[in-house]
């Protein structure tokens, strides 16, 4: 068995002898992904547990003013007494990341009820 030393010292000799990435591609793939363009979209399907089947949606959907808007639909998760439910939300964010934290609007729908416009601050 290789001592801890050994393995350290391995993979900083292939992390070295690697080519490294070019500062200007990581800076330009990073603004991609924090501003990915309007009809970008993820979609993921829940397998096993109590949310079996549920489906999570995240879409680009608009823009404004260099920002983004950005919509979560759930659809098939496990509400109470065992009951399904769906939610939508859709909030004007800076970009994807730490700036989703701190939209500077958001609206919620729960099931079929009316949406509502939620406060953020």
């Amino acid at each position: 068995m290789l001592k801890p030393a050994a393995v350290v010292a391995v993979v900083a000799a292939i992390a070295l002898a690697a080519t490294p990435l070019h500062a200007q591609d990581l800076v330009a793939l990073c603004k991609q992904m924090a501003h990915p363009p309007v009809g970008s979209w993820a979609s993921f399907k829940m397998v096993g547990g109590t949310d079996d089947g549920g489906t999570m949606k995240i879409s680009v959907v608009g823009a404004e003013s260099g920002d983004i808007w950005v919509e979560l639909s759930l659809n098939g998760f496990g509400g109470a007494k065992g009951q399904k439910m769906s939610a939508m939300s859709k909030a004007l964010v800076d970009g994807f990341g730490p700036e989703m934290a701190h939209p500077k609007q958001a609206i919620l729908k729960l099931g079929s009820a009316p949406a509502m416009t939620m406060p953020v601050n």
